[in-house]
């Protein structure tokens, strides 16, 4: 009887702690604090708790039994020393969702789930007063453990017969296995389940972590024998997006007057949103170079990425590929020699390529994908001394720019040149840069940052006899939540910006406001147009902006997805934002953005190959 009194004081601690870590998240989650919110949460957050902390208690009594031949002293310091591992494997998992849910907008997903690859990579992400957080959290995770074991006291002596342990055991597997599943019912316990109010944050508190964290394991694997978004019959499927990708007739424009091939320069800006752009916000730039270059430029103010990461980003702008919300199709390494690129077409009019980072291009399957689509050289971080190494991530983008300088200075024409820039991504540790509590002011200033690095590249090449028969393309690889902290799902936390510079551009077009709905997969393709290329070396999404093809504009966020036309916008997610399904035009306006997750998935996975015989150009 003692024993079970122990059990159940186990039982108990294990629960509260787990309430713990959901009441920690809620307090540093940037939403409005609610006492009832927070009750409500920590209900909802008990029926996913009780599974975990039934298995926990299942493997202490395993621990107990196996150690019941030692000495009393040794086994209960072994016995509440797995017992405080098991916490800290929790606490691991929560804090873990903490810091993605404050960059991400979302809990540890099958997103998430390739970075735990290269945790050294990972951990670069991560600013230093995360790490302060996360060494102050354990510290006070084990702090509390020392005095709950005091409470709880001890079980030395308590030495019950094999067969209560055994009884014990027989219990508490099937109920464990029960709970962690939602007991009997058709459809197992899934992350809706936590879906008890309208407060997004507190729905996705109630969410044990740990058993959030192996869900995502399981469900990953089933992402990959099952298509998770097959809701349309196949050839209803193509219908959608044969009727999405209708071949549009080119409109005859004559953007630039080059008297021979041009040297194209790509700067890819790292998370910069064209929120800060005056223009766009209405009260302060935080751009003033690339501002001050929109009157000389063909600028698209209505630009939109396909997801939030770089990897995402990079394959739209050279292979025109959509993302889902878990992966893209540039993410399998499998696939990559059967991707299509615009570099194919630089390769074949004999330009030299090249690709210049100042990070780790092997995170995210980068440096596969970049040398598998032809480009000739790729320097990254390795180029750089370790002097210059300055960033958790890599180089600043001072150091960046010097090596663009001269990678434009020595490059023989023609040359595609494109660089990735770093310091605006988190932590924003630029060197010698203020540190401020806020992260919103560390970002707006690393995003000055690169402006004035910016205007020290134009000012330094200007004089480059190259200068003049050059084409700048300055966008982003995604956009961000700040300045504005804007929802996951909205048409902000997606808008890039999109700048077309060149001597010549022809006068017409200088200082154009294209308001056209852009989407950034239409890159590849528009760029081909742009330069008078007959061949599509693209993928099928790509398609002209220049043209009167049926806009959209799709965003891929974890768990659901932004779709856009130039006359409506919606969101899904499949977990927190439910649709009305009795709304039969809202259900068909949803079918097109449904019909690509299920193709796109498909392609992933390697069900269907990525060039086909059956095409929608």
């Amino acid at each position: 009887m003692k024993f079970l009194f122990l059990l159940i004081r186990l039982l108990v601690l294990e629960l509260l702690f787990c309430q713990f870590f959901r009441v920690t998240f809620v307090l540093l989650s940037p939403s409005k604090f609610d006492l009832t919110l927070l009750f409500g949460c920590m209900r909802a957050g008990l029926d996913f708790d009780l599974g975990i902390s039934l298995l926990v208690l299942f493997l202490l009594i395993n621990i107990h039994w196996i150690l019941s031949f030692v000495t009393p002293n040794f086994r209960d310091t072994i016995f509440y020393l797995f017992f405080f591992v098991l916490i800290l494997v929790q606490s691991i998992a929560a804090v873990g969702d903490i810091i993605l849910y404050k960059y991400w907008d979302s809990i540890f997903s099958v997103r998430a789930y390739p970075y735990l690859k290269d945790l050294e990579e990972l951990t670069k992400n991560v600013s230093s007063f995360n790490i302060v957080f996360v060494a102050f959290y354990f510290g006070l995770i084990s702090l509390l453990f020392f005095y709950a074991r005091k409470i709880v006291g001890t079980s030395i002596n308590l030495n019950p017969r094999w067969y209560v342990r055994l009884i014990l055991i027989l219990i508490l597997a099937p109920a464990s296995i029960l709970c962690l599943r939602g007991g009997f019912r058709e459809i197992p316990r899934n992350q809706s389940d936590g879906f008890f109010c309208d407060q997004r944050t507190y729905n996705i508190a109630s969410i044990n972590s740990t058993w959030n964290f192996f869900n995502v394991l399981i469900e990953n694997k089933k992402f990959l024998d099952h298509n998770p978004y097959l809701k349309l019959s196949d050839d209803l499927m193509l219908e959608k997006i044969n009727e999405m990708q209708r071949l549009g007739v080119n409109r005859q424009m004559e953007l630039f007057s080059f008297t021979s091939a041009p040297n194209v320069v790509l700067i890819t800006m790292e998370g910069v949103s064209a929120e800060v752009f005056k223009l766009h916000n209405g009260y302060n730039s935080y751009l003033p170079l690339l501002e001050s270059l929109l009157d000389s430029s063909y600028y698209f103010t209505n630009a939109y990425s396909v997801g939030s990461r770089t990897e995402q980003g990079l394959g739209a702008f050279l292979t025109g590929s959509l993302a889902t919300p878990f992966n893209s199709v540039t993410d399998n390494v499998s696939t990559l020699p059967d991707l299509p690129s615009i570099l194919t077409s630089f390769n074949d009019r004999k330009y030299h390529t090249r690709f210049v980072f100042g990070g780790n291009v092997e995170f995210a399957n980068m440096r596969a994908y970049l040398n598998e689509i032809g480009f000739d050289t790729v320097i990254d971080i390795q180029h750089f001394p370790k002097e210059k190494q300055q960033q958790s991530l890599g180089v600043p983008d001072e150091f960046l720019f010097n090596e663009l300088i001269r990678q434009f200075r020595k490059m023989k024409s023609p040359f595609f040149l494109h660089t990735l820039t770093l310091s605006t991504h988190e932590p924003f540790d630029v060197p010698e840069l203020k540190t401020y509590a806020s992260e919103k002011k560390m970002y707006l200033q690393s995003v000055r940052y690169l402006d004035r690095q910016l205007e020290r590249f134009f000012n330094q090449i200007r004089g480059d006899k190259k200068f003049e028969n050059t084409l700048f393309i300055i966008t982003s690889d995604h956009s961000h939540k700040l300045p504005n902290d804007c929802d996951i799902a909205s048409k902000e936390r997606y808008h890039i910006p999109l700048i077309i510079y060149s001597q010549r551009l022809n006068h017409l077009y200088k200082g154009y406001r294209d308001s056209s709905l852009f989407a950034q997969h239409n890159f590849p393709a528009t760029l081909s147009y742009l330069m008078k290329w007959k061949e599509k070396n693209y993928l099928k999404f790509s398609r002209n902006h220049f043209s009167d093809m049926n806009r959209y504009a799709m965003s891929s966020f974890v768990n659901g997805y932004l779709y856009q036309t130039d006359t409506s916008s919606i969101s899904y997610d499949y977990v927190w934002r439910p649709y009305d399904t009795t709304n039969v035009s809202l259900v068909k306006q949803h079918s097109y953005p449904q019909a690509i997750l299920q193709y796109l998935a498909d392609q992933i996975r390697g069900v269907r190959p990525i060039k086909e015989s059956r095409s929608f150009r």
